[in-house]
């Protein structure tokens, strides 16, 4: 029997065996053009963390510009990352912006969860996903609170947030970009979270060891 048929026989007995209920991820701008292996590890550490994944995604979202890429950098700030860690919030989950811009987007999901372990448990709802990021300081404040206000850098850097342009940057007005984004999510069919069993190194290993074992009990 040749490999081919042996790798036949494999993918077809992984079809047929019963599975745990599908998962799925919002549609969330970018997301479609990532691996099923990422949006499948983003929603297993929504999981473990008690937010939802889609909350995740749709911030994640607006730190890449849609591109959910882990190297992307931030020209004005030097921020870097899936959820633009700088050199403090680097340092605190134990790595540094080299090492994050070497990742891939799969590998720095470990981190993102690092990030967010701490304030988990006062997240419910998508803006205060969005303020654990953005502003940690301001997860629990009012809507109306101001976050950053003319003349100071931080207002500078982020202007086009101030929807009233009355010189303050507000809770609301500075979560409105995720919200809008899992908004327009709604629309469209949720995205399968559900990686092959072979994703990743250890599935690697898995599916040789599978491979060797079918060529030696055919053979």
């Amino acid at each position: 029997m040749t490999l081919a048929a042996i790798w036949r026989r494999i993918v077809a007995r992984w079809k047929s065996t019963p599975k745990d209920p599908m998962r799925t991820i919002a549609a969330i701008r970018g997301l479609d053009h990532t691996s099923e292996t990422f949006r499948a590890r983003l929603s297993e550490m929504g999981e473990r963390l008690g937010i939802p994944a889609d909350w995740i995604a749709a911030v994640i979202c607006i730190e890449t510009a849609g591109s959910f890429r882990a190297d992307i950098k931030n020209p004005r700030s030097g921020f870097v990352g899936l959820i633009q860690f700088g050199p403090l919030a680097a340092g605190r989950v134990g790595t540094t912006l080299g090492q994050l811009a070497h990742m891939t987007n799969v590998e720095q999901l470990r981190f993102v969860e690092a990030f967010f372990r701490p304030v988990a448990h006062r997240i419910r709802s998508v803006d205060q996903c969005y303020l654990a990021v953005f502003a940690p300081a301001f997860i629990d404040a009012a809507p109306t609170a101001a976050v950053y206000a003319d003349p100071t850098k931080a207002y500078t850097q982020n202007r086009e947030l101030d929807q009233n342009t009355d010189g303050t940057i507000s809770v609301s007005e500075a979560a409105a970009p995720a919200r809008q984004s899992l908004a327009a999510a709604q629309s469209r069919p949720r995205l399968p979270a559900n990686p092959l069993p072979w994703a990743g190194a250890v599935g690697s290993i898995v599916l040789l060891a599978a491979l060797v074992a079918a060529w030696r009990a055919l053979a």
